[in-house]
């Protein structure tokens, strides 16, 4: 059912002005930065520059950004090459070994370790970081900005959430999702079922097991690590528990291990419950953890059932930790145009009307400050575009080595190689020196 932005009509007029004031904040920053690009010519001009933009996108997501470009930039001529995201990383890899990749390429949040080498940045002069604050939540400088120089900008941000089944919530008489994680906990009898050999026929929730079943495992391992405060990445490098330290690593990691433990109180999952989107699609799973992307693969599965969307739980409500899933446009350092595509970049990811235009035709939950509040109500978008406010994040070295690593070890703890000690300290070791190898 498509959900239609919220009337301006019906926003009180202090409102407005607010709103009116952020807009005009960014008008004014782009004017800024698009004025630090004039009179720096990369390539022979504008009336010369081809422009080839590379992503995970589908194509008509893709096409749609470059031809509204286009549209506005006539002599210029861009062209988007859409490829599957489980291919995306080695394809670019192997392109821009033999220089033959695209101007413009899309960045993962996480992978700007794997990237910064083949990327232009925007020097501080050009793009102050000041600027890149007033436009972005913290966790895109997080992500894309290294030595006050920004790597890339996001156009949309998506952030894990809470899906759960409404009318398995009804059926078992709880009428609101968990707020925490300690309210997570204490519904999970209630929505748990088990028969006599204790095995498991609904799931409270998809939370415990490996990749094997849950695509977002080590998403959760790790957000519940940062909600802890836990610093994954430290100064020197992987850093996941300090040998003084209260052991707060292990703490959140075995926590995660307990909804797929058998002989715990919480247990609730295993990997051999199967795929996680299709035991929710089938009613059998009451609440998994994802992120909006995921939605239509959901609908597409199970167009009627009825699906409830929250924030992730948290150990602290006034101290909210979130984790996000994204990408960024950056700008190749092969590229002979890199000035004109630097303007590409910035008119689509930081022109308000342009984001907004956007986001109302694939409804993304949008990257830009001053559109995360005209979205906050909004039924679909809402949730995940506040969430991005107070959402952190860790460069990772090889975001699929990490993944696999979080998995590996979950899965030696639940199946008993390893003590669940054991798995948490290889995982830190294995981490550490995947950081040091790519270092």
């Amino acid at each position: 059912m498509p959900i239609q932005l919220p009337d301006l009509s019906k926003i009180p007029k202090k409102q407005i002005a607010i709103l009116g004031g952020g807009v005009l904040v960014v008008i004014v920053l782009i004017i800024i930065i698009m004025a630090n690009l004039q009179g720096k010519p990369t390539g022979p001009g504008t009336a010369d520059a081809k422009l080839t933009v590379w992503g995970p996108l589908g194509d008509f997501e893709g096409k749609y950004l470059t031809d509204s470009y286009a549209a506005i930039e006539p002599m210029v001529d861009i062209q988007y090459r859409s490829i599957d995201r489980a291919d995306y990383e080695q394809t670019l890899l192997d392109a821009l070994a033999a220089g033959e990749g695209p101007d413009i390429f899309m960045v993962g949040n996480r992978s700007l370790p794997m990237q910064a080498t083949k990327l232009s940045p925007l020097s501080p002069e050009a793009f102050p970081i000041t600027s890149f604050r007033e436009l972005f939540p913290a966790v895109a400088e997080q992500d894309f900005v290294s030595d006050n120089r920004v790597y890339a900008l996001p156009l949309f941000i998506d952030t894990l959430a809470l899906f759960y089944n409404q009318e398995l919530f009804d059926q078992a008489a709880i009428v609101a999702p968990p707020r925490t994680w300690e309210e997570f906990q204490n519904i999970v009898p209630s929505l748990r079922l088990l028969n006599s050999q204790g095995q498991i026929v609904k799931a409270a929730a998809a939370i415990g097991g490996s990749k094997r079943s849950i695509a977002t495992a080590s998403d959760i391992a790790a957000l519940l690590m940062l909600e802890r405060g836990v610093p994954i990445v430290g100064a020197r490098g992987v850093k996941l528990e300090q040998k003084d330290g209260d052991g707060a690593g292990f703490k959140a990691f075995n926590y995660y291990l307990q909804f797929a433990n058998p002989a715990s109180p919480l247990y609730t999952w295993n990997d051999n419950f199967g795929n996680y989107i299709d035991s929710f699609a089938s009613g059998k799973t009451a609440m998994i953890f994802d992120y909006r992307d995921r939605i239509p693969a959901i609908q597409e599965k199970a167009p009627f059932l009825r699906v409830g969307i929250a924030p992730m739980p948290q150990i602290a409500l006034d101290a909210a930790v979130n984790y996000a899933d994204y990408w960024g446009f950056g700008v190749s350092k092969q590229s002979k145009f890199s000035n004109e595509a630097w303007k590409f970049i910035i008119n689509t990811a930081a022109n308000k009307q342009a984001v907004q235009a956007y986001m109302k035709e694939f409804r993304r939950p949008p990257a830009l400050r001053t559109l995360i509040g005209a979205v906050a109500n909004d039924p679909e978008l809402g949730i995940f575009a506040k969430q991005a406010l107070t959402a952190r994040s860790w460069r990772q070295p090889d975001p699929g080595a990490v993944q696999n690593i979080f998995s590996n070890a979950i899965a030696r703890a639940l199946t008993g190689q390893v003590t669940p000690q054991a798995a948490f300290n290889e995982l830190s070791d294995q981490l550490e020196q995947l950081l040091a190898k790519k270092n």
